[in-house]
């Protein structure tokens, strides 16, 4: 994976790990709180914000499924 899309990461930002990170690159995350830009970390999606409070629930070994959302208008 390239290098791009290197943007601070607030909360809910779904990203992918870039050829950058070496061995984990590919590796996906959801952030939990916000982070600064990361030249390694691709930021591809994000968790609209009124779902954010749900990421809380993610725990390490449980499923969880992202959807598309389809109207980009809606919040």
């Amino acid at each position: 994976m390239e290098v791009e899309n290197n943007y601070s990461r607030e909360r809910g930002a779904v990203t992918v790990d870039n050829k950058k990170y070496l061995r984990y690159m590919g590796e996906v995350q959801i952030t939990k709180r916000d982070l600064p830009a990361d030249n390694k970390v691709n930021v591809i999606a994000r968790v609209v914000k009124k779902d954010c409070e749900l990421i809380e629930y993610i725990k390490p070994g449980h499923l969880f499924k992202l959807k598309e959302r389809r109207d980009p208008n809606s919040e």
